[in-house]
């Protein structure tokens, strides 16, 4: 795992009618929510962030939506991903969501110096 980290985001979403955020047709079924969600909290967090953010599919909400920054040697990503994913069943990028199905949804161990790579990456 030295190769180059990349970050991940979620597949695109559209905005409605009225510019908010709309949840896509196509969504992780329920099997997959969990699969997809329980390996993005898993992996090791690069950079503990203290602090939630509002659920933009759901404004109503309190502060919900997870900040911490994960890797598994290979990705970045902001743990919202395992929230979106499994509340909402939406999926990370596609190459992403192919990885994750590679890994048969199984984080691979990450050595130090790659988790530092991975926080200095996320920290810009």
């Amino acid at each position: 795992m030295s190769g180059e980290l990349r970050l991940a985001g979620v597949s695109p979403v559209r905005p409605d009618a009225q510019g908010s955020p709309a949840l896509p047709d196509e969504r992780l079924d329920d099997l997959e929510r969990v699969f997809v969600g329980r390996y993005l909290r898993r992996a090791p967090i690069a950079v503990a962030a203290y602090g939630f953010d509002v659920d933009p599919f759901d404004p109503a909400r309190p502060e919900v939506v997870p900040l911490h920054l994960h890797t598994d040697g290979f990705w970045v990503w902001s743990e919202s991903l395992a929230y979106f994913a499994t509340r909402h069943g939406i999926a990370p990028e596609p190459e992403f969501l192919a990885h994750l199905k590679r890994y048969q949804y199984q984080p691979p161990g990450v050595a130090p110096d790659v988790l530092r790579r991975a926080a200095q990456l996320a920290m810009g």
